[in-house]
């Protein structure tokens, strides 16, 4: 693995846990735990979805991050391309930063 590869690897882990961070005041211990899982199995792509799927699925929506940011991490991820955890997840996706933003 190159240099640069590495390093975009490192910055998507630290926005990814960042993202946790500021929103585990709205999740359950048990999302946490999940999203938290698959940062550190540098398995950036389920947790991404997983963080927007437990967001999405609460009674009141919440959106505490930037949605730009947001979406700019699910391209590089190439959610828009093929999910992991839900096929209709891009869509979903950008419908709720969009509405809660």
């Amino acid at each position: 693995m190159r240099n640069n590869e590495r390093d975009v690897l490192s910055r998507t882990e630290e926005q990814l846990q960042r993202m946790l961070e500021i929103c585990s005041e709205y999740l359950s211990s048990a999302a946490i735990r999940g999203v938290q899982h698959n940062i550190d199995h540098s398995e950036y792509e389920n947790a991404f979805e997983s963080l927007f799927l437990n967001l999405m699925s609460l009674e009141k929506q919440v959106m505490p991050l930037d949605a730009e940011e947001c979406k700019a991490l699910g391209h590089l991820l190439e959610l828009d391309r093929e999910s992991v955890v839900d096929i209709e997840f891009w869509d979903k996706f950008t419908q709720f930063i969009s509405s809660a933003g």
